[in-house]
């Protein structure tokens, strides 16, 4: 699946392939919300990162999460320098993973039957979880990875 993205401005465009299509992860923490959570969370997608092509790449910045236990940044937040749009996410620690903030695709994407909410003990005070929409939560990380959750429920998309 051919997902293709770009920032509010026009000044940056992409695409990249996956075969996870579900925009099943929100992300409640503090760092999430502040870079990417208009609706008090960030939801990521799962792609193959050797496959992104880039339009506009002079006007993407990046920003290195702080590492939670005061170590070296690792996970790279990359946006539009021109009006601040979030783009996606990439953890060096693997190279072939990229995570496109699910607000940056401009492709349909399918309703995911099942959410995974993480950092639910970090979440705004005004957020309140919806009820019934067939979420697990969980106050911390995420434990389970993007890919191996499709995997897991047989919804890997091949092309």
């Amino acid at each position: 699946m051919l997902f293709e993205g770009s920032c509010g401005c026009g000044a940056v465009g992409f695409q990249v392939r996956s075969n996870a299509p579900y925009p099943y992860l929100r992300g409640f923490g503090r760092l999430d919300r502040k870079i990417a959570g208009s609706g008090g969370f960030a939801a990521f997608l799962f792609a193959h990162a050797p496959t992104l092509e880039i339009d506009g790449k002079e006007h993407i910045r990046i920003f290195h999460w702080p590492a939670e236990d005061g170590g070296e940044p690792i996970l790279e937040h990359h946006f539009c320098g021109q009006c601040g749009s979030a783009l996606w996410q990439f953890d060096p620690r693997w190279p072939d993973h990229l995570h496109p903030y699910a607000t940056a695709v401009d492709s349909p994407l399918p309703v995911p039957p099942e959410y995974n909410d993480f950092n639910i003990a970090e979440r705004a005070s005004w957020v309140n979880l919806p009820p019934g929409d067939n979420a697990t939560r969980e106050d911390g990380g995420y434990t389970t990875g993007m890919a191996a959750w499709h995997r897991e429920k047989g919804w890997l998309v091949e092309d």
